[in-house]
């Protein structure tokens, strides 16, 4: 996978199959989903362990004698996609990578507890060299004793 990604905005216009999200409906939907999800966990395992919720289980792992608490829980997801950016490039396709941080010890009920980063990798590179170029040629056409 790439490292040329494109944080996407809450503006930017989103392609999946064929349904077209702005990405702050997107974002709305992910934490809907994992509420929902969560809720359900929670009621299914306090029917067996009353008093202790789901995140409260996966936020530590005991090693024998020790125990590793777990600071996030973090989740990716990679799926095609196609981006209509704010800046107005048109249609770009690629791949729509999601990552999800849960941290154990909050309430699942605040939606800041949650983090979601929609993330854009582009299936052609982010040209940057061939600006480069233009602005290294600007300046070296221009030196700075000339420019004064």
């Amino acid at each position: 996978m790439s490292d040329n990604f494109i944080l996407l905005e809450s503006d930017d216009v989103l392609l999946l199959g064929e349904d077209t999200f702005k990405v702050s409906k997107i974002e709305q939907l992910i934490r809907q989903n994992i509420k929902e999800k969560l809720q359900r966990h929670i009621y299914e395992y306090n029917s067996f362990h009353p008093g202790a919720s789901m995140l409260e289980f996966l936020s530590s792992i005991p090693i024998c004698k020790t125990k590793i608490d777990l600071a996030e829980i973090k989740h990716e997801y990679i799926k095609n996609c196609q981006v209509l950016r704010s800046s107005g490039q048109g249609w770009e396709k690629g791949k729509l990578k999601v990552e999800i941080q849960i941290l154990p010890g909050n309430n699942y009920d605040n939606q800041n507890d949650n983090q979601i980063n929609l993330k854009f990798i582009p299936d052609e590179p982010i040209e940057c060299e061939a600006f480069l170029d233009e602005i290294f040629q600007i300046v070296s056409d221009n030196p700075i004793n000339e420019r004064k």
